[in-house]
């Protein structure tokens, strides 16, 4: 069985007990692995609002290096309604003061100005950001344009936490969406004040980033990610009647307080052992895994290696020599490929890894050991004059 980590998109491990949040729909996940605390309809296709201009950013980051580059608002742009910097048509503004306005203000007219400056229109970044959410996997996502006004886009809990994680991955996001406010001056000289609208930042400890979202079709949402000591999560919360941030909050709080991270194998480490053709060889983990495990669960931590069968001499040091399953609370988290520590060569005696013993000592021929392999070619050398 090849190497496999099965949490990320696999069942949650069993609650603590599962708290209540109003959403129609959430998840909360180790933002680094991906390891799912806490689902609720997580595959539920729902409308998005401006949580769609964390792909617009995601699509700006990949498509324009420089940060620095100038785009001029045009008609359309500073014609956005709703949430906005307040641009005017023909100013000239650079596209990380823009990246702000879109994550932090969630500002519609720093949306179509970016997806014009890297795409030519709109329409033409849509496209763009479709493709992106093809080439991610994110087969329950849809986008209709850069700001989500339009409510002709869609996504699920679970794939807006990929797309997060993804974006988070650029430090320019990270230090964007991380980031309560931000006093700018366009290129046309005007001073622009930036603030954030995630309420988090400012009141829950350790809040690293998101981004809310709000249309009527979609009710209130958010994404959310903190970090503290050394857990990182993020929670995704869709169609809430109020703003998301108490019920992001307690997500946050069922992660941090609920769980602890457990090494369950460390790269190197001995999981069981082997016999080929009388020979013992130690099987060891490829990697370190580690995993949040709920706390009244951690002492169901177990290891369970499978021998592979049919295997012969010689072994190489590193070859698969079976699988080791991780467990917890009897589910399968991971699954990994065992190797062997050592190498093993065909006629070696039992229990070494080094070359055949001598045939015959001063006292004449030593007993037979290994394979029938090495018991005939003794046979043949006996019969051609004896052992040699």
């Amino acid at each position: 069985m090849a190497s496999a980590d099965l949490l990320g998109g696999a069942a949650p491990q069993t609650f603590i007990p599962p708290p209540s949040v109003a959403a129609a729909a959430a998840i909360l996940q180790d933002q680094d692995t991906g390891q799912i605390l806490y689902q609720k309809a997580p595959d539920a296709r729902r409308p998005i609002a401006s949580l769609t201009k964390v792909m617009t950013a995601l699509v700006v980051m990949e498509r324009e290096p420089d940060l620095s580059s100038l785009a001029t608002v045009s008609e359309a742009a500073a014609g956005q309604i709703g949430a906005g910097l307040d641009l005017v048509p023909g100013e000239r503004v650079d596209v990380r003061t823009l990246l702000y306005g879109l994550l932090l203000e969630s500002a519609n007219d720093a949306a179509v100005s970016l997806a014009e400056h890297v795409a030519g229109s709109e329409e033409a970044f849509a496209e763009l950001m479709n493709r992106r959410a093809t080439s991610l996997g994110l087969a329950n996502t849809h986008f209709g344009g850069a700001t989500g006004l339009d409510n002709a886009g869609y996504s699920t809990a679970r794939e807006l936490a990929v797309l997060y994680r993804k974006a988070y991955t650029w430090t320019v996001f990270a230090d964007i969406v991380g980031a309560s406010d931000l006093d700018a001056t366009t290129a046309s000289g005007r001073d622009l004040q930036i603030r954030t609208r995630n309420e988090l930042l400012l009141t829950y400890p350790g809040t690293t980033g998101g981004k809310t979202g709000f249309t009527t079709p979609s009710g209130h949402c958010l994404i959310a990610s903190a970090e503290r000591s050394d857990r990182r999560l993020v929670t995704v919360l869709l169609g809430e009647p109020v703003p998301a941030f108490e019920d992001g909050a307690t997500l946050l709080d069922h992660g941090f307080d609920r769980f602890r991270r457990v090494t369950l194998v460390r790269e190197g480490e001995v999981v069981g052992r082997i016999a080929v053709d009388g020979q013992m060889v130690d099987a060891v983990s490829p990697r370190t895994v580690t995993r949040l495990i709920a706390e009244n669960r951690v002492g169901t931590v177990e290891r369970r290696f499978h021998p592979m069968d049919g295997l012969l001499l010689p072994v190489t040091a590193g070859q698969p020599i079976g699988d080791v399953d991780l467990v917890v609370a009897g589910r399968v988290v991971a699954s990994l490929a065992a190797r062997a520590a050592r190498g093993l060569k065909a006629g070696s005696a039992p229990g070494s890894g080094g070359p055949a013993p001598p045939s015959s000592g001063p006292d004449g021929p030593l007993p037979l050991a290994g394979g029938i392999d090495d018991i005939l070619a003794v046979l043949i050398r006996s019969l051609a004059g004896g052992f040699v």
